[in-house]
């Protein structure tokens, strides 16, 4: 791309985010390069739940203890310089029958309607991404429809110990009539490694085809469980999603998006307005003696109506005006006034002359402001 077009399309997407994902004009997986990572680059001891760390990238954990990180390392020669690492720190050689750890990138619905699914003319899909572990055998990759609550799902093998090697797997179309993406903002469809399985997930036949979802047939194939053993590790990037049959020698080459795209397309769905110390984060004004009220607009129109995050203590934020800088120890969002591009944020507390302007500030290294309407 040249310097002029980057601009352009930096300016055409900002106002809305709407047109992100055209058939081929942009990647359908969001920061496929791991290169965008707003909250931190690194968080530690993740035993249960659901972690973003990289953005769009979920990690979901059950068994063992681990780090994730976005690390410095990637396949000679492909352009890729950053990777999401998951680092075994506590392990668990015995899994339940439960135990699920997977890599996750989730989609809205209105970006897939290419995939013509549950039409008679329906799409196969080729996903193609890079790994590296100590950990030889047989993986499972799963898409997963969930507005039909059904999944398919194929092995690859990781043949030779810490090595970049390249994945491209081709998954069948899905022409069940009816089963449709919901076209709207809402989860569609989830792009999942498998890096450990229980026997609630392997204990059936793999849907190499797509079928209603059936636990037990969700991870069939998977012999390894990244938790065993305190010296695994996973590497992956180059994540990559085409409408259409591939083979790795046909497959369209990864496209680098400039970083400033990149990281517009993550903001839809995470923006860190704020994070340390004196930091301006929004304009307002004095609407009472104690309270300041004010709004934000984010960098592009997020997926929904944001959550607001923030850190709470003592001093954490102040309203700097002519009447002062005024601190406070509250910061609130104030709920159903959230709109996915303009979000309005209120500091309680003060004292204050009613009718003045002026800027929110955080006032700690500690202070936080984040909107999520991640997926």
């Amino acid at each position: 791309m040249t310097r002029a077009r980057d601009t352009a399309d930096l300016l055409t997407l900002a106002p809305t985010s709407q047109a992100l994902e055209p058939d081929t004009a942009m990647p359908l997986i969001h920061n496929g390069a791991m290169m965008v990572c707003q909250r931190s680059t690194s968080a530690s001891s993740l035993s249960s739940s659901q972690h973003y760390i990289i953005d769009r990238m979920l990690f979901v954990v059950n068994e063992g203890t681990f780090t994730v990180s976005q690390h410095s390392d990637g396949p000679t020669g492909s352009g890729f310089k950053k990777c999401l690492k998951v680092d075994c720190t506590t392990a668990d050689a015995s899994l339940t029958s439960d135990g699920a750890i997977n890599i996750v990138q989730r989609q809205e619905g209105q970006n897939l309607q290419s995939m013509r699914k549950g039409f008679s003319d329906a799409k196969k899909v080729t996903w193609a991404f890079w790994v590296k572990t100590n950990k030889t055998g047989n993986y499972v990759a799963e898409i997963k429809d969930h507005d039909n609550t059904r999944t398919v799902g194929q092995v690859f093998s990781v043949d030779s110990a810490d090595t970049w090697e390249k994945k491209v797997l081709v998954f069948p179309a899905d022409t069940s009539t009816g089963d449709k993406f919901t076209d709207d903002q809402g989860l569609s469809m989830d792009c999942k490694i498998w890096l450990a399985a229980g026997t609630d997930y392997t204990s059936g036949t793999l849907a190499t085809s797509w079928a209603d979802q059936t636990n037990a047939n969700r991870a069939v194939g998977q012999n390894v469980n990244i938790a065993d053993n305190t010296d695994n590790e996973f590497l992956t990037t180059g994540w990559q999603l085409e409408i259409g049959e591939y083979t790795a020698t046909t497959i369209p080459p990864f496209r680098h998006l400039p970083f400033a795209l990149d990281l517009l397309r993550c903001q839809r769905y995470y923006i860190q307005k704020a994070d340390g110390n004196s930091q301006f984060f929004e304009m307002g004004g004095m609407y009472s003696g104690s309270l300041a009220n004010g709004f934000t607009i984010g960098p592009c129109r997020m997926r929904v109506a944001p959550t607001v995050s923030v850190a709470d203590g003592s001093n954490y934020f102040s309203f700097r005006s002519d009447n002062g800088d005024r601190t406070s120890n509250t910061l609130n969002g104030a709920g159903s006034q959230h709109g996915p591009r303009i979000q309005n944020l209120y500091v309680s507390g003060l004292t204050v002359t009613q009718g003045y302007g002026g800027f929110f500030r955080t006032n700690n290294a500690s202070a936080y402001v984040h909107f999520s309407s991640d997926l």
